[in-house]
Order: structure tokens, then C-alpha cells, then sequence
């Protein structure tokens, strides 16, 4: 008998910012997942960025040991430092939660939770007095109890003795109901992930297997060239304009700047002092519409003189910088 091992599901991650499959994060396998893969006869490698999982099967194709409802989590570590400068993310302090409980093979729309360990300190939203209180899993209410909001303002849910995964705190003050997502596993709290991927197998992945993809948004902003220019006059100096000249060429919409003097600079631009020394000039030219990040840059965006292409193509903003800010140094002998 042969052993063979077949594609039970794959998990990428997709990034407007990059052209191809962004490998910012790596996978981390906690012990709960760990222990079912085992026992399902199960291997999870990454390649390229994409994580593959195969069950074992037989001559036939058949799963050695086929699982049925298991739900297995991974978690999501952030290796690039500078991710968020580029990328919409979920609110602070938020870690983010991927299932596929609404469709087997497709993935849920992404759930922002507070991830917690053997304690769930629960800060209650009412404080106008009596409320219930239910800590509930994904399936049913694990505890329920009453209490008053205007003398406490937290209680403490000890975890320990339960499974590790989703959980959810219902306060109700019999008019309103409010909800909110934990997650629970201590194992991943320590190591500060970044999030956690829950895939819930069923027997449908063992005849096609779901390619599971989180995607990521790139963050739109204002695309701003600061124009320092040297020993240039005022004429000249007027003459010296930011210009889209690759737009249709590329088949997108024209990028359109507008030249802003130092005298109209806003709050959030980088203060005329701190670039100009001197009898230098500077200008800031300023896209008209919030642009997405993206890894390389727009081709042709030129600085050009009375017509004259000084630099034909102006860079867009790396990954280590918060803002898109450009400077760019012109300077006459």
C-alpha cells in the first residue's frame, strides 16, 4: 500500500498593494491544532506564502481518517513591521478573526475580537443598573448570571476548564442587547499574533478542496511631491509642474495635481521651514484624489519645466514611510 496525500484545503492571503500573493505573515500552529491534525493524518506546509493542508489517503483516494466538524485555527504572525503603513486594518487594539461558518468553502467576512487567555475581563457597556450577563460560545450559553452595572464595571470570566476558541459576552438590561467578540487562546496571546484563521472542516473538502484567501485592502491617501528647487528664479521656478503622463497607457484614470504654496500648506503638511534653506523654493503638488498604495510605482508621473521632462518617472512612497510624502531636490548651477 502506497501513501499518498491529497489537498484537504489552502489558505492564501491576497494585498491591493502587491501584484502577487503577499507573504507578510507567516502561520502558527497552536497545540489544540496540532493534536488534530495528528489525529486526522493530516500535514500543513507553506509554500510560497500559501498553506497547504493534505490528508493522507489511500490507493483509491480515500481519506485515511476523514474529519467531520473539526475545527482547525491557525495563527496569523506579522512579519512586516511597516504593514500598516500601506494596508486597511481592523480598529486598535482589534485582533483579527477569519471562519467560514456562513459558507463551508468561502471565508467570512473578517470579525474584529478581543483575544484573551485563561481570564475574560469583560468591561460592561450598561451601568444603569440590573443586567443579564451570558458568556456564550458558537454553539450555546456556557454561563449565565445577574448582576448590577451601576456598582461594578467589569466581571471576570474564568476560561480555563474551556475549549479555546470564540466566545461572545451578551449583556442585556431588558431593553437593549449588547454583544461583544472574544477569542480565546492563550497559546497565541503570548506569542502576539497578528490574528487567527478557523477553518471548520467538512467532508465536502475531501472531494474539492476550497481555496480559502484573506484579502486585504491598500490604504488610499494623498499622493504629495514637495518641490525644493535650488538657485531657481520665480519665473523659472513657476514653470515646474507635476504631470500624468502614463494614465492611458497603464488604462487608469488620470492623476490630476494641484500646486499648493507654502502659504496655503495645511497642518498635515510637512512645514516649508523644515524643507527650504536658504533662497531655496518649494512647492508642494498634491493629487486631487486619494490614491491606493502599491508596491511599485505609477510609471510616468513626470516633473517636467515648460514642457521639458527633468524626471521621468517620480517615485511613489516606500513601505517604511507612515504618509506619501516625496521630496523631490531640483537644482540649477
Amino acid at each position: 500500500m502506497s501513501t499518498q496525500f491529497k489537498t484537504l484545503f489552502t489558505i492564501s492571503i491576497a494585498h491591493d498593494y502587491y501584484a502577487g500573493i503577499c507573504q507578510d505573515f507567516s502561520y502558527l500552529i497552536p497545540r489544540q491544532t496540532q493534536v488534530l491534525l495528528h489525529n486526522g493524518k493530516l500535514l500543513s506546509k507553506v509554500r510560497d506564502g500559501v498553506l497547504h493542508c493534505l490528508y493522507e489517503a489511500d490507493d483509491g483516494g480515500a481519506a485515511l481518517r476523514p474529519l467531520d466538524g473539526v475545527t482547525l485555527g491557525f495563527g496569523l504572525n506579522l512579519l512586516n513591521p511597516y504593514f500598516d503603513n500601506f494596508s486597511v486594518v481592523n480598529s486598535a487594539n482589534k485582533f483579527a478573526l477569519y471562519r467560514n461558518k456562513i459558507a463551508v468553502a468561502a471565508l467570512d467576512s473578517v470579525l474584529a475580537v478581543d483575544m484573551v487567555g485563561s481570564i475574560l475581563s469583560h468591561q460592561f457597556k450598561f451601568n444603569s443598573g440590573a443586567i443579564d450577563l451570558d458568556l456564550k460560545n458558537a454553539v450555546d450559553t456556557v454561563q449565565s448570571l445577574s448582576l448590577d452595572s451601576s456598582k461594578l464595571s467589569e466581571f471576570n470570566f474564568e476560561l480555563g476548564a474551556l475549549t479555546e476558541g470564540y466566545y461572545q459576552v451578551e449583556e442585556n438590561d431588558g431593553l437593549t442587547t449588547q454583544r461583544t467578540d472574544y477569542y480565546y487562546q492563550r497559546e497565541l496571546l503570548m506569542k502576539g499574533v497578528f490574528g487567527v484563521v478557523e477553518i471548520e472542516v467538512a467532508p465536502s473538502f475531501y472531494t474539492t478542496a476550497p481555496e480559502f484567501q484573506l484579502s486585504f485592502g491598500a490604504r488610499g491617501e494623498t499622493l504629495k511631491y514637495y518641490v525644493v528647487a535650488k538657485n531657481y528664479s520665480d519665473t523659472e521656478f513657476a514653470l515646474l509642474t507635476v504631470s500624468d503622463q502614463g494614465f492611458v497607457d497603464a488604462g487608469r484614470p488620470e492623476i490630476i495635481f494641484d500646486r499648493v504654496t507654502p502659504g496655503a500648506f495645511s497642518s498635515t503638511d510637512i512645514a516649508p521651514e523644515l524643507l527650504a534653506q536658504g533662497d531655496d523654493k518649494v512647492n508642494v503638488f498634491k493629487s486631487q484624489a486619494t490614491l491606493d498604495r502599491q508596491q511599485g510605482a505609477r510609471k510616468n508621473i513626470q516633473l517636467r519645466r515648460n514642457g521639458d521632462v527633468l524626471i521621468a518617472h517620480l517615485p511613489a512612497p516606500s513601505i517604511d514611510k507612515a504618509q506619501a510624502d516625496l521630496i523631490i531636490h531640483v537644482a540649477k548651477p
